[in-house]
């Protein structure tokens, strides 16, 4: 009896999707594509999308009923100061949904505030906030641009849990070397969320969480990983 020998591996080509998600992104980033994942994407989660955001918006609140309920300027500053703080901290919590949601999973309010990463995220912060605070301080401009460039820093330290100060390199280079696009996403958010400011800031609930699946899609895209679909 003939044996025929088996056919050898071969392979699989490269940029091969995996199960279930898009392959890597290449070319440039098209930002009416990115509003338009970012919408159905919200109408998906829409119910812990929301529920992410307003945990963020009731700690600022109560920072800021707090503050004029407390009849010392001072302390009634450093009490909203402290929720400010506590709230941009919480903003792990919508990044982890945008990071989950391109990588094809569900966001859940009890999983998307907890983080190994929570140290690294907050001295990032702070790098963050103080560089946007000093350029603000020098003529406005300045501060504008630290947002931008600087913008990504969480991304960086929720997906590939990078230190701090790396995490607001790896932003700095991601955004110098794609500025057009970046800026065109961010003009659009800016947009969405005046569109939402201005519907008495109800809707705000839909327009930001959209905006930051915007930018995690965005932030996906520039660094060529797989976006679910």
């Amino acid at each position: 009896m003939s044996s025929v020998p088996p056919p050898p591996n071969v392979p699989p080509p490269p940029n091969v999707p995996p199960p279930g998600g898009a392959g890597p992104s290449s070319g440039p980033l098209d930002v009416g594509t990115a509003v338009g994942y970012a919408w159905k994407k919200f109408q998906q989660f829409a119910g812990p999308l929301i529920g992410i955001v307003l945990v963020i918006v009731a700690v600022e609140l109560v920072g800021g009923i707090l503050r004029f309920t407390i009849k010392n300027f001072f302390l009634g500053f450093i009490v909203y100061a402290l929720f400010f703080i506590v709230a941009q901290i919480l903003t792990i919590g919508i990044i982890n949904a945008a990071l989950m949601i391109t990588r094809g999973e569900t966001p859940a309010i009890g999983t998307v505030f907890a983080t190994e990463y929570l140290g690294n995220f907050i001295l990032a912060s702070i790098i963050y906030g103080a560089a946007v605070f000093v350029g603000t301080v020098l003529c406005i401009i300045p501060g504008i641009l630290a947002a931008i460039f600087f913008g990504f820093y969480g991304f960086y330290v929720l997906d590939q849990h990078l230190g701090a100060a790396e995490s607001i390199s790896a932003s700095f280079n991601l955004v110098k070397e794609n500025f057009g696009r970046v800026f065109l996403v961010l003009l659009v958010a800016f947009l969405l969320n005046l569109v939402g400011a201005l519907l008495c800031g109800i809707g705000l609930l839909v327009t930001a969480p959209m905006c930051w699946i915007m930018f995690g899609y965005a932030y996906r895209w520039l660094n060529g990983q797989p976006i679910a679909p």
